[in-house]
């Protein structure tokens, strides 16, 4: 779901080399590109948040997993690929990339004013172009690009793994209850995503 923007935000425009950016956008902050190590910090978080899920799961399941793409069907360029996540679901790898994009943003605003989720689709588009190819030389592999838009919003290929995760669960959880471990998943999610957010005021 979208979050609705607040009448009033406590950002002072002190706070950053370009103040009459939040005059004209008090969200800017969420887009800001000075705040580099805030994104960082909510982007790693996120990661954290499905490790740990996957890891409830019974997963296979390791953090920017170093040499994926590191064989001899792969170029220089392809070998410094490296997902956030790689996890053995059902006895196929699935490598997860986390992104959050703002659909606020000058790149995106023209788009996400015509249809929902424009920025996220158009963030996918940029991962799977950097990913699939190399994805494609390994054996029994899939790229699956994990995009969040800042309000909220959550990118097809996400919704559709975590569908797919929720199928996986009914059948393969072997103490807890799959559905809670999912609700607890999804609501970790948007609370992390807002909760960084909030970190960069």
């Amino acid at each position: 779901s979208v979050l609705q923007k607040p009448s009033t935000i406590a950002v002072q425009p002190s706070d950053f080399n370009s103040p009459e950016a939040l005059v004209d956008n008090p969200w800017h902050f969420i887009g800001c590109a000075e705040l580099k190590r805030s994104f960082k910090t909510r982007h790693d978080q996120l990661v954290n948040v499905l490790h740990v899920h996957l890891d409830r799961l019974h997963t296979t399941v390791s953090s920017e997993p170093k040499d994926v793409y590191d064989t001899h069907k792969h170029t220089p360029t392809e070998r410094g690929l490296r997902p956030d996540i790689k996890a053995i679901i059902d006895d196929k790898t699935v490598l997860l990339d986390v992104s959050i994009t703002h659909p606020l943003a000058k790149s995106y605003v023209m788009q996400a004013k015509r249809s929902r989720l424009n920025a996220a689709k158009e963030r996918e588009r940029v991962k799977r172009n950097k990913y699939d190819q190399a994805t494609a030389k390994l054996h029994k592999a899939t790229f699956i690009p994990i995009v969040f838009e800042s309000y909220g919003g959550i990118g097809k290929d996400a919704q559709d793994f975590l569908k797919a995760l929720t199928r996986f669960a009914e059948v393969n959880s072997l103490t807890d209850d799959p559905q809670t471990i999912m609700n607890s998943l999804r609501n970790a999610l948007a609370i992390t995503l807002q909760k960084g957010n909030a970190g960069m005021l």
